[in-house]
């Protein structure tokens, strides 16, 4: 029976118009959010993060934020980055990802190729650069960890 009607269901799904059976497909998937943040060393081997007005249970963060319609991984970080302290950042590596049922978050590392630290103070706090021996307290493990990835040159870390 369970095969009969996937038969019937598949001959029904080619009379649907595409742009209809694309609408269907995207009411029927799972939506995720795509966060992408990244880690930032300046010459002292310090890395740059930021204290978020809105990140209650820790507050401390590696630079970036939710991706927008169209971007790539690398646009949606130079975009963050920019618009949260003013920096320009050139990208070197994917150094960790994560999945939860809610959102996938993408790690980069990179460089600062420009600008100087003005805060966007609606969203940033503070920004400061921390050694990687001495980070925060209220810094989240997952970011924790990929500075250490990004310490020891790893390309990718799962977590």
């Amino acid at each position: 029976m369970a095969q009969f009607k996937s038969i019937v269901l598949a001959r029904l799904w080619q009379f649907i118009p595409d742009l209809i059976q694309w609408w269907i497909i995207w009411l029927l998937r799972p939506k995720l959010f795509v966060g992408v943040s990244g880690v930032l060393f300046n010459d002292a081997g310090e890395v740059l993060l930021l204290r978020h007005r809105f990140h209650h249970r820790y507050p401390w963060g590696l630079p970036g934020g939710l991706m927008e319609r169209g971007e790539n991984l690398v646009q949606c970080w130079q975009r963050e980055v920019r618009e949260e302290t003013n920096l320009t950042v050139a990208v070197d590596r994917l150094v960790a990802q994560r999945t939860t049922a809610l959102n996938i978050d993408f790690i980069l590392q990179g460089r600062i190729t420009g600008g100087e630290i003005v805060l966007d103070s609606t969203e940033i706090l503070e920004a400061a650069f921390f050694p990687p021996d001495g980070l925060p307290a209220e810094l989240h493990k997952n970011h924790r960890l990929a500075i250490l990835n990004a310490l020891d040159g790893q390309s990718l870390l799962a977590f």
